[in-house]
């Protein structure tokens, strides 16, 4: 069991905390964005700096999330490192995929 003790709400049950499943969902909406930016007709130059700057926010923000609860600090770090990239390159590898492919939505 744990050593630390059970955080308790105001109605006397278990505190729950957002699951870990949340913050994939949160790294992989700049794919959706891209891709429903794919069937813009005309699209602006600001379009792709904006989607690049939300893609590396939003994948910042699940790695943290992710290892936010990781004891060792240098272990949470890198692998913190790690998934901003992985989530980064991976939005915009799915998007390109999906963009060159002719796929219209």
């Amino acid at each position: 069991m744990s050593s630390e003790p059970e955080q308790l709400n105001k109605s006397g049950g278990k505190e729950r905390r957002p699951g870990k499943i949340r913050w994939l969902f949160v790294a992989f909406i700049p794919t959706a964005l891209g891709l429903l930016c794919t069937a813009i007709k005309n699209q602006s130059p600001v379009i792709l700096p904006i989607l690049l700057i939300l893609n590396l926010a939003l994948s910042t923000a699940a790695a943290a999330g992710l290892t936010g609860d990781m004891k060792k600090e240098a272990a949470r770090n890198f692998l913190a490192l790690f998934l901003i990239f992985f989530f980064f390159v991976s939005n915009v590898i799915l998007v390109l995929l999906v963009a060159c492919s002719g796929m219209r939505f």
